[in-house]
């Protein structure tokens, strides 16, 4: 399985060669991880708010950065490679520095 976290852009609409899983919130991309063997990540930074999100957590429940830092704490790594498709430079950046410290072999393009 190829996971795609994204709550706007449609992996298939966008014309991506291989079949992609979409989830539209941290917690579903979550559950996929827990659930199935993910074989390549690709994660957006700005995505829709997940059931019980607050503003004091907002960052641990609704963004791709919850995604790579639960990947990081679960030792969860697809692979063939976890990439970042966000324009959030500042997001895509956080992100790519919990990679660069946890997952040496992934890659974190932006």
């Amino acid at each position: 399985m190829r996971l795609w976290l994204d709550d706007v852009r449609n992996p298939q609409q966008l014309g991506l060669k291989r079949d992609w899983t979409w989830a539209k919130t941290a917690g579903e991309a979550i559950q996929l991880l827990e659930m199935f063997e993910v074989a390549q990540a690709s994660l957006d930074y700005d995505i829709a708010w997940d059931i019980g999100a607050t503003d004091e957590n907002w960052e641990d429940t609704r963004t791709g950065y919850a995604v790579a830092k639960w990947m990081a704490d679960n030792n969860s790594w697809p692979p063939e490679g976890v990439y970042i498709h966000s324009s959030n430079l500042e997001g895509a950046a956080r992100m790519r520095a919990v990679l660069g410290e946890h997952y040496r072999e992934g890659r974190a393009a932006a």
